[in-house]
């Protein structure tokens, strides 16, 4: 199990989980739970807006790359470089589309 996973069945972190929500395989439900060990201004998933960008919750540059490298481990992708950018990084949206992307979903 990895470290996403873990924060993912904790009720501390995603305080409405339901056994319907754990055995759903949801992109975005997966990345809220990977950003909030990194998210410095987040305690829980309930607490991220798709749309707001991700430096107003906390998310600096060293953030940024953990965050990318379990995101890694998470999906089991490889970020190329053309998605190591500010615009992929801004918004959860746009995260989870790069990694749809990747996933080629």
């Amino acid at each position: 199990m990895n470290l996403c996973n873990f924060y993912f069945l904790n009720q501390k972190i995603y305080p409405s989980i339901s056994q319907e929500i754990v055995s759903v395989n949801n992109t975005l439900e997966r990345l809220k739970v990977c950003m909030v060990e990194h998210l410095k201004l987040v305690t829980s998933v309930d607490q991220i807006d798709n749309d707001k960008e991700l430096t107003t919750l906390g998310l600096d540059s060293m953030a940024a790359t953990n965050l990318m490298l379990d995101l890694e481990d998470e999906f089991e992708v490889t970020f190329p470089d053309e998605l190591l950018t500010p615009d992929v990084f801004k918004t959860t949206n746009t995260l989870n589309s790069a990694i749809e992307e990747l996933l080629d979903l």
